[in-house]
């Protein structure tokens, strides 16, 4: 379970122990809901909708994954979520004039801003998975990271190839397939 489950849990479900376990009802609902869907949309939107050459996406992109990849490194209140957002904020308005200056007055290949956007997405998108492994151990954390790695490259790839959409949509999709086999898993 990443960052954002954890965040929405703790919000909108029961102060209980139950969210933690497939036995009720609701929390199983609302573990499906947010995994299925709320969760791929945002870190769609948020590692790789900016990583095409636009000096306002890129702004959005250097804020957003900032704030994203920081939440997995802090033990997290409603305090330190508003600093970071505060923070990831600030970092926006200072890209956004900064780009915007570097794209106006100087030559940049396109090609390779998109390669640096997109190689800092695959970066910040495993690292932002860190907290989803801390109970492994050994080989298997990293073998499990390079796979959440080499999805970031998928979803990237498909990102720039055929658009935000159908990245959102494969992310949805390894989503199922991963919960489908994780429930099944259980029984």
């Amino acid at each position: 379970m990443n960052i954002f489950s954890l965040l929405i849990f703790q919000y909108f479900v029961p102060d209980d122990d139950s969210f933690l376990t497939f036995d009720d009802s609701k929390s199983f609902f609302f573990k499906t809901i947010i995994t299925l869907t709320i969760t791929p949309f945002i870190e769609e939107i948020a590692f790789r909708w900016g990583i095409i050459y636009n000096y306002k996406l890129n702004s959005f992109f250097i804020a957003a994954t900032t704030f994203i990849t920081s939440l997995s490194f802090f033990i997290l209140n409603e305090i330190i979520i508003l600093k970071l957002l505060f923070i990831s904020i600030i970092i926006y308005i200072i890209f956004f004039f900064v780009l915007r200056f570097l794209y106006d007055k100087l030559s940049f290949r396109k090609d390779s801003l998109v390669i640096f956007f997109s190689s800092l997405s695959l970066i910040l998108f495993t690292f932002s998975h860190v907290d989803n492994f801390k109970f492994y151990e050994g080989n298997i954390f990293y073998i499990l990271l390079f796979s959440i790695f080499i999805h970031g490259v998928i979803y990237t790839f498909i990102r720039l190839k055929y658009g935000l959409f159908f990245s959102i949509f494969a992310h949805y999709t390894f989503n199922i397939i991963n919960f489908i086999f994780y429930y099944y898993s259980l029984y």
